[in-house]
């Protein structure tokens, strides 16, 4: 048993029948980018009764996970990674601004592409070639 925030973590509590049943009842189909059907379920963010987790609940528990284990994070940072290597693997603009839930691409291209090192040598790639 580990403890986070003083709450006690049982393994065993996670995967009781009541959950297994909760989990089964808030399962949702969701299209992948591919075009097929995944499961909820199958998400990083899925609580254990199925539910998914909002970025507020995620938030709550990255601050002590923080403290715990002493790393310099913030949880927007995944965000410009996200968009970041999403445009590294050439996704038009206008998908990666829907997938970062942007009115604007611009918004999109100002805030969320980051400079990357595979960025900067396919530049300097493209420069040379001029």
């Amino acid at each position: 048993e580990r403890k986070i925030n003083s709450s006690p973590i049982k393994s065993n509590f996670w995967g009781s029948p009541h959950f297994a049943a909760q989990r089964a009842q808030n399962e949702k189909m969701i299209l992948d980018t591919d075009g097929t059907k995944r499961s909820s379920l199958e998400l990083v963010n899925t609580l254990p009764n199925g539910k998914i987790q909002t970025e507020w609940a995620i938030k709550h528990h990255y601050k002590p996970l923080k403290e715990l284990y002493d790393i310099d994070f913030r949880y927007h940072n995944l965000r410009h990674t996200y968009a970041t290597n999403l445009a590294m693997l050439n996704i038009p603009l206008h998908i990666l601004k829907n997938q970062m839930g942007h009115s604007k691409v611009s918004t999109t291209y100002k805030y969320y592409i980051g400079l990357s090192i595979d960025g900067v040598d396919i530049l300097k790639e493209k420069l040379s070639e001029i």
